[in-house]
């Protein structure tokens, strides 16, 4: 039966484009099937490479305390100056003076000013205290 014959006797085309699009569905199926198994596959080999390197170049941390001019290993945290630092590559130069150290927490008394001006505040309520105590004016 050819196409006139099949057009005369549904007295539509209607079948006919719908089994052309069910073959062109069919196929481009196939087609997104192949590429995903494709897309799947390379992910996979991503992941196992990207777990591998991970594996390799993990580096364990560990605290040795406060800083001392020594040779301090990638991996090392190390208190300096109220600050914690880690070191990325072997390294004797102080924290903070070259790009191998990294600064990982600032503490509230990091600072040397900081530091100074605590102690005159101190100071002056020493001094204060004394006045008040012995009756004489404030400084």
């Amino acid at each position: 039966m050819d196409a006139a014959q099949l057009t005369l006797r549904t007295k539509s085309k209607k079948p006919v484009l719908e089994g052309m699009l069910y073959i062109a569905f069919k196929t481009l199926a196939g087609c997104v099937k192949d590429d995903l198994a494709k897309r799947d596959a390379r992910i996979e080999a991503l992941e196992k490479r990207f777990e591998k390197l991970v594996r390799e170049k993990s580096v364990e941390m560990r605290h040795v305390g406060i800083w001392r001019e020594c040779w301090h290993s990638p991996g090392d945290l190390v208190t300096h100056e109220g600050t914690l630092w880690y070191c990325h590559v072997g390294t004797q130069d102080r924290p903070g003076s070259t790009d191998d150290w990294q600064l990982m927490s600032s503490g509230c008394r990091a600072s040397r000013a900081h530091r100074v001006f605590a102690e005159m505040r101190l100071r002056y309520r020493r001094r204060l205290s004394n006045a008040v105590q012995f009756g004489q004016p404030g400084p």
